[in-house]
């Protein structure tokens, strides 16, 4: 199982919430896709969006694309879109630095068991089709 850590700043999305609003809210009304302005040579199965350091959620991949006309409207900066089956939002965002992992916005991959430890941090989740 590929899995990826994608960090964010106050570049795209001004605070913690408006990641969350889009995870929740954003990405039900465009068709579960997340655009990235980053082509990394990886096929995540398993993407663990955060907000400076802090992990808030995840989102299970069904399909990579490049990026629509609807998609390049709504962020210019899309190198790829990732389609998601599932989207969960953490109860309890986790800081990831003290996991010892070092994210950033080029995405960091981490193991399987990582990402399992991580889960049994987080104080359950929200999930969303």
């Amino acid at each position: 199982m590929n899995i990826y850590v994608f960090g964010h700043n106050k570049g795209v999305f001004k605070t913690r919430e408006s990641l969350i609003d889009f995870i929740v809210h954003g990405m039900a009304n465009n068709g579960n896709r997340y655009r990235w302005k980053k082509i990394k040579r990886c096929d995540p199965d398993i993407i663990v969006l955060s907000y400076d350091g802090w992990a808030v959620g995840h989102l299970e991949i069904s399909g990579k694309e490049k990026p629509n006309a609807q998609d390049l409207k709504d962020f210019p900066d899309a190198k790829c879109t990732y389609i998601a089956a599932k989207r969960e939002i953490y109860n309890k965002p986790l800081k990831l630095y003290s996991q010892d992992i070092r994210n950033n916005q080029s995405g960091v991959s981490i193991t399987q068991n990582k990402f399992e430890s991580l889960y049994q941090l987080i104080g359950g989740s929200t999930t969303y089709a």
